[in-house]
């Protein structure tokens, strides 16, 4: 029985370490893609800066809709992740409480 309880509270210690791992992952996920939008961003007015108003005008513009592209997939990347994070520790707990159960 004492072997049992401590295999429920190694699988409470690695659901937990699952769950932070893949809290951290999507944070990264996230400034990645905030960090590579601006640079996208950046690269663009630089480049623009070279040209006429109107090149500079579409150029904003085109670098602006594929920043939000990449903020929206980055979000939708982190919400798939915290919605597996979320599955994922619900099962741990529902299967340390059967376990529990059943001692």
């Amino acid at each position: 029985m004492k072997n049992e309880i401590e295999e429920i509270r190694e699988i409470e210690k690695n659901a937990e370490q699952i769950v932070e791992n893949a809290k951290k992952k999507a944070a990264q996920t996230v400034s990645d893609a905030r960090r590579k939008s601006d640079e996208i961003v950046s690269s663009a007015h630089a480049a623009a800066a070279k040209n006429y108003e109107k090149t500079v005008a579409d150029a904003k513009s085109a670098a602006e809709k594929e920043a939000k592209e990449i903020r929206a997939a980055a979000e939708k990347e982190a919400q798939a992740i915290k919605k597996r994070i979320d599955t994922g520790s619900g099962k741990a707990v529902k299967a340390v409480k059967e376990k529990i159960l059943e001692l």
